[in-house]
């Protein structure tokens, strides 16, 4: 394959060699893609000739501050299997070599969790296309959950079988509130960047960053949380080094139109540098509130102007906010 001029002499000159997983290809009139390289995501230059789609395994190579995808390694149109998390709605989230995908199941499918599926992926889409290997009943299948008994049968009532599974929710909307309104000054205001404080105490008052979930956790209502994590990145805004968010629950599922409703006590998130980030771990009962219906969402918020900082949207990082909600029936 035969690459321009400028494209050969970055490779050349590249520093390094990194294998990435590519999460978002350019834009029309763009060669910038979007790479997961480790668990992190990174904007890399694409070399001219080389066309990539989310899936792909590719090498990136580093020139000076900037990285270039410079070949496939394995394309990411190739059917993979993968172990079902979580089902509800019609979409299954499917665990493949250790990272989750949010896929639709085809019609008249039917998958459990635990299940061996392939997973097909068209554009953007990932479908749930056939089961490989069953494991058994569904969960909340009449028949599992009420064993019947031969004719008789004088032994004891079966133990009941504990279920368990990870739902894997990402915000429908991430978006900040400040001055009566929320901000459209830059992304989208329903893809906006989400704040708290007030920078270096401008006119423009405090802020509150709120991430909003819609009727997803709901799809395991019943259940009981076992665990739950939220996967945060923190931007350049404020001081540079180690700060903590101070997070509430938040009433509504989608962004209100006016000012959110905050709920409960505030807990201390994680200390982030600017540019780090982090899986933390939340309250198990704040995920039960969302599971129930209780509460719909999470805010970064705090009653003074300090610390000011700025945690990735919707728009700045595919997995911004995304929760992982452990449950278990039984």
């Amino acid at each position: 394959m035969t690459h321009d001029f400028a494209d050969s002499k970055a490779v050349e000159s590249g520093t390094g060699v990194l294998v990435g997983l590519v999460v978002a290809p350019p834009t029309q009139g763009s060669r910038v893609a979007t790479v997961d390289i480790s668990g992190l995501e990174t904007k890399a230059r694409v070399v001219a000739g080389l066309d990539v789609i989310p899936g792909d395994v590719v090498l990136v190579s580093r020139f000076g501050s900037s990285r270039w995808v410079i070949s496939i390694i394995a394309a990411g149109n190739s059917p993979p299997t993968g172990s079902v998390v979580s089902v509800g709605g019609g979409d299954a989230t499917v665990r493949i070599d250790g990272r989750d995908y949010e896929t639709e199941i085809v019609p008249n499918l039917s998958v459990s969790v635990n299940d061996v599926v392939l997973v097909q992926r068209r554009g953007n889409k990932r479908w749930t296309t056939a089961v490989v290997v069953s494991s058994g009943p569904a969960p909340g299948d009449p028949a599992e959950e009420q064993p019947k008994k031969s004719v008789g049968d004088s032994s004891p009532n079966p133990k009941s079988t504990v279920r368990t599974g990870i739902l894997t929710c990402k915000p429908i909307q991430t978006s900040t509130y400040r001055n009566g309104k929320w901000r459209n000054d830059g992304n989208p205001v329903n893809a906006f960047d989400t704040f708290q404080g007030r920078f270096r105490s401008s006119s423009f008052g405090r802020q509150t960053g709120c991430a909003f979930y819609g009727k997803r956790p709901r799809n395991v209502s019943g259940a009981t949380v076992t665990k739950v994590t939220v996967r945060l990145k923190r931007l350049r805004a404020g001081n540079f080094a180690g700060r903590r968010p101070r997070f509430r629950l938040v009433n509504q599922n989608s962004r209100p139109s006016g000012a959110p409703t905050l709920e409960g006590s505030a807990i201390k998130g994680p200390s982030l540098k600017v540019g780090q980030s982090t899986t933390f771990t939340l309250p198990d009962s704040w995920g039960q509130a969302l599971v129930d219906g209780d509460s719909g969402g999470i805010a970064m918020q705090i009653n003074s102007d300090s610390p000011y900082i700025a945690l990735a949207g919707r728009n700045s990082l595919s997995t911004a906010w995304t929760l992982n909600i452990y449950w278990k029936r039984g």
